[in-house]
């Protein structure tokens, strides 16, 4: 693991935490509303739970009962309305958030396979570039950066989804209204945490490596011939296509061949969803040999090897 990986992962765990602020900021507002409308039905269900106990009232009517009393009328739809929309303006923020540290992290492994090339090439020069400069540049090139947009009416419909399904598993399983209540934070708003947290990694990995293979074709634009490396994270999360990608070495405009099909670099928008997603993988390289002119300046080969 080279220092800009090192970096580039430092800067994930700082994403992470910022997200996991923004999370927990709405989980507990989450809390706070499914705490005040939970409140009205606790003593109905309490009498409701004696009659049970009692023998008066069969488990799977009480069941019946709680569902219609609690997932029914304005107030609940008022306050499903409410945990999505919060939970959505969550996403938000966070997309923008991480959308914002990816021009660093692009530049930060652009300049590394530059500066490594420069010292291993004696004669070789290449233009760096700045967090700035990137961030411009994407705003006319949408294919530079993975940046992640929020379907509001999309994320709204899960989290509304995510919401009934707590509650009515909370229901099904007989649970108290205060652990009910509880279901909304730790389930539902944690949920979304982890969605976020993924979609950042997958994020900040594409952005990692689209600024090493950048750098890798304009050295090729400058005669060096470069081969890409994929280097696996070797642990128990990695999926074993890429566990069986780790060391392939292929030309640098060439795609990585995989049990799931080609891929240009670990991160690669274009490439299965399946081979992208919440991706840890990165891009190594090689120099292979040099492109010449001939004395006569009319044609060019190309030497590979040491």
């Amino acid at each position: 693991m080279d220092a800009a990986h090192r970096a580039t992962d430092k800067e994930l765990e700082r994403i992470e935490k910022k997200l996991s602020q923004i999370y927990d900021q709405a989980a507990k507002e989450l809390q706070e509303k499914a705490d005040k409308y939970f409140e009205r039905f606790k003593v109905l269900d309490q009498q409701k739970r004696i009659l049970v106990d009692a023998g008066k009232m069969t488990e799977a009517d009480y069941k019946k009962w709680r569902q219609g009393k609690i997932m029914t009328g304005e107030h609940w739809k008022e306050m499903q309305k409410q945990a999505a929309q919060r939970l959505t303006e969550a996403d938000r923020i966070a997309a923008e958030y991480t959308n914002g540290r990816l021009p660093y992290v692009y530049a930060l492994n652009y300049n590394s396979v530059a500066e490594g090339l420069e010292t291993r090439l004696k004669g070789y020069s290449f233009e760096l570039v700045d967090e700035a400069t990137v961030r411009n540049l994407a705003e006319s090139d949408k294919t530079l950066l993975p940046y992640k947009t929020v379907d509001g009416k999309k994320a709204e419909r899960w989290h509304t989804a995510r919401v009934n399904a707590e509650v009515t598993q909370g229901i099904l399983q007989g649970e108290s209204i205060p652990k009910i209540a509880k279901r909304l934070k730790t389930n539902v708003g944690m949920t979304a945490k982890g969605s976020a947290v993924r979609n950042a990694r997958t994020s900040v990995t594409s952005a990692e490596n689209k600024g090493r293979i950048d750098m890798l074709h304009d050295a090729r634009k400058k005669g060096v011939i470069v081969d890409k490396i994929w280097i696996a994270a070797h642990d128990s999360r990695t999926r074993k296509a890429h566990l069986d990608l780790d060391g392939q070495q292929v030309p640098e405009d060439e795609k990585f061949e995989s049990m799931l099909g080609p891929i240009e670099y670990p991160g690669d928008p274009d490439a299965p969803p399946e081979m992208v997603y919440n991706c840890r993988c990165s891009l190594g390289y090689k120099v292979v040999g040099f492109e010449r002119k001939t004395d006569d300046n009319s044609d060019i080969f190309n030497k590979r090897g040491e």
